[in-house]
Protein backbone atom coordinates (compact mmCIF):
# COMPACT_ATOMS: atom_id res chain seq x y z
CA UNK A 1 0.00 0.00 0.00
CA UNK A 2 2.94 2.47 0.69
CA UNK A 3 4.65 1.54 -2.36
CA UNK A 4 1.42 2.56 -4.33
CA UNK A 5 0.87 5.80 -2.34
CA UNK A 6 4.69 6.75 -3.19
CA UNK A 7 4.35 5.39 -7.12
CA UNK A 8 0.91 6.73 -8.21
CA UNK A 9 0.35 9.13 -5.78
CA UNK A 10 -3.05 7.47 -5.11
CA UNK A 11 -5.36 8.95 -2.83
CA UNK A 12 -5.20 7.30 1.11
CA UNK A 13 -8.73 7.52 0.95
CA UNK A 14 -9.07 5.27 -1.89
CA UNK A 15 -6.14 2.84 -0.88
CA UNK A 16 -8.22 2.21 2.85
CA UNK A 17 -11.28 1.70 0.48
CA UNK A 18 -8.90 -0.48 -2.11
CA UNK A 19 -7.51 -2.71 1.13
CA UNK A 20 -11.19 -2.82 3.39
CA UNK A 21 -9.42 -0.47 5.87
CA UNK A 22 -10.22 2.67 7.22
CA UNK A 23 -9.34 5.99 5.94
CA UNK A 24 -7.66 6.99 9.63
CA UNK A 25 -6.22 3.36 8.96
CA UNK A 26 -4.75 4.16 5.45
CA UNK A 27 -3.23 7.04 6.68
CA UNK A 28 -1.57 5.53 9.79
CA UNK A 29 0.00 2.47 7.61
CA UNK A 30 1.48 4.94 5.40
CA UNK A 31 2.66 7.37 7.78
CA UNK A 32 4.48 3.99 8.74
CA UNK A 33 6.04 3.43 5.82
CA UNK A 34 7.49 7.18 5.88
CA UNK A 35 8.77 6.62 9.17
CA UNK A 36 10.05 3.27 8.21
CA UNK A 37 12.09 5.06 4.92
CA UNK A 38 13.17 8.20 6.97
CA UNK A 39 14.80 6.21 9.47
CA UNK A 40 17.21 4.68 6.51
CA UNK A 41 18.13 7.82 4.85
CA UNK A 42 21.35 9.20 5.59
CA UNK A 43 21.70 12.48 7.45
CA UNK A 44 23.64 15.12 6.07
CA UNK A 45 27.33 14.54 6.75
CA UNK A 46 26.76 11.17 5.64
CA UNK A 47 25.53 11.93 2.34
CA UNK A 48 28.37 14.48 1.70
CA UNK A 49 30.95 11.97 3.16
CA UNK A 50 29.70 9.39 0.38
CA UNK A 51 29.89 12.47 -2.42
CA UNK A 52 33.42 13.01 -1.26
CA UNK A 53 34.45 8.82 -0.94
CA UNK A 54 32.62 9.09 -4.71
CA UNK A 55 34.49 11.85 -5.78
CA UNK A 56 31.72 13.83 -7.18
CA UNK A 57 32.80 17.55 -8.51
CA UNK A 58 30.00 19.39 -7.48
CA UNK A 59 26.41 18.51 -5.20
CA UNK A 60 23.31 20.31 -6.75
CA UNK A 61 20.92 21.60 -4.18
CA UNK A 62 17.27 22.37 -5.02
CA UNK A 63 14.33 23.11 -2.88
CA UNK A 64 10.94 22.33 -3.74
CA UNK A 65 7.17 22.66 -2.22
CA UNK A 66 5.59 19.45 -1.77
CA UNK A 67 1.51 19.52 -1.83
CA UNK A 68 0.11 18.46 1.31
CA UNK A 69 -3.87 17.86 1.98
CA UNK A 70 -3.60 17.58 5.93
CA UNK A 71 -2.24 21.08 7.12
CA UNK A 72 -3.97 24.10 8.76
CA UNK A 73 -2.52 26.51 11.28
CA UNK A 74 -2.98 29.51 11.57
CA UNK A 75 0.03 32.48 12.38
CA UNK A 76 0.65 36.20 11.83
CA UNK A 77 2.30 37.50 8.96
CA UNK A 78 4.24 40.34 8.20
CA UNK A 79 2.09 42.82 8.04
CA UNK A 80 0.01 41.62 11.14
CA UNK A 81 -2.09 39.98 9.90
CA UNK A 82 -3.22 36.29 10.17
CA UNK A 83 -2.70 34.24 7.55
CA UNK A 84 -1.84 30.04 6.66
CA UNK A 85 1.09 28.90 7.53
CA UNK A 86 1.31 26.15 5.07
CA UNK A 87 -0.10 27.84 2.28
CA UNK A 88 2.61 29.19 -1.00
CA UNK A 89 1.65 31.80 -2.64
CA UNK A 90 4.41 31.19 -5.03
CA UNK A 91 3.18 27.64 -5.68
CA UNK A 92 -0.66 28.58 -5.14
CA UNK A 93 -1.42 25.39 -2.61
CA UNK A 94 -0.67 24.14 0.71
CA UNK A 95 2.54 21.99 1.14
CA UNK A 96 5.65 22.08 2.72
CA UNK A 97 9.71 23.32 1.54
CA UNK A 98 12.33 20.73 1.58
CA UNK A 99 15.59 20.86 0.31
CA UNK A 100 17.29 18.13 -1.78
CA UNK A 101 20.70 16.95 -2.71
CA UNK A 102 21.35 15.36 -5.10
CA UNK A 103 24.74 13.73 -7.23
CA UNK A 104 25.26 15.54 -10.61
CA UNK A 105 23.65 12.70 -12.32
CA UNK A 106 20.39 13.45 -10.16
CA UNK A 107 20.38 10.89 -8.18
CA UNK A 108 18.87 12.02 -4.58
CA UNK A 109 21.60 12.19 -1.66
CA UNK A 110 19.69 13.43 1.20
CA UNK A 111 16.40 15.06 1.45
CA UNK A 112 15.98 17.89 3.94
CA UNK A 113 13.13 18.43 7.26
CA UNK A 114 9.53 20.11 6.08
CA UNK A 115 9.68 23.99 6.65
CA UNK A 116 6.09 25.49 5.98
CA UNK A 117 5.51 26.37 2.34
CA UNK A 118 6.05 29.97 2.56
CA UNK A 119 9.50 30.03 3.18
CA UNK A 120 11.94 30.95 0.60
CA UNK A 121 14.67 28.39 -0.95
CA UNK A 122 17.18 30.41 0.36
CA UNK A 123 15.91 30.40 3.91
CA UNK A 124 15.02 26.71 4.27
CA UNK A 125 19.01 26.56 2.77
CA UNK A 126 20.82 28.22 4.93
CA UNK A 127 18.47 26.50 7.85
CA UNK A 128 19.73 22.78 7.09
CA UNK A 129 22.47 22.46 4.39
CA UNK A 130 24.67 25.54 4.08
CA UNK A 131 26.16 25.31 7.55
CA UNK A 132 27.34 21.91 6.69
CA UNK A 133 29.16 22.41 3.58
Amino acid sequence: MGLRWFRDRTDRVALGRDHGISRATAYRYTDEVIGVLADQAPDLHQALRRAVDEGLTHLILDGTVIATDRRAEKTISVKGEPIDLWYSGKARHHGGNIQALSAPCGLPLWVSGVEPGPVHDLTAARAHVLGAL
